[in-house]
């Protein structure tokens, strides 16, 4: 990045939506597997498993944070530079000459 600029650059959503929501998805993914094994086993699990489950859903959270703080950082309003899905864009025109005949 160059220094001169103070301000981050714009990312858009198709450069990087999917794959945080992927990433999100999988971060979600570990954490509601550990916290469904605690529930499920309460009393059963020895300490060391306990710790290193509590651990993995913590790790993985935070993760999940910092995923959605860079997700912030993605402008949804428009498209991206290279969007190729043929919507015409919106243009001013004036009056249909033909209503005036």
């Amino acid at each position: 990045m160059n220094q001169d600029s103070p301000e981050e650059p714009v990312v858009h959503s198709g450069d990087r939506l999917p794959m945080l929501l992927h990433d999100m998805g999988n971060q979600l993914t570990v954490i509601l597997g550990f916290a469904e094994m605690l529930l499920d086993e309460q009393g059963e699990l020895p300490p060391d498993t306990v710790l290193l489950a509590t651990e993995a859903i913590v790790r993985n959270a935070r993760e999940m944070r910092w995923l959605l703080e860079a997700a912030s950082d993605i402008d949804l309003s428009r498209p991206p530079a290279d969007d190729r899905s043929g919507r015409p864009e919106a243009v001013e025109v004036g009056p249909d000459p033909r209503a005036r005949r």
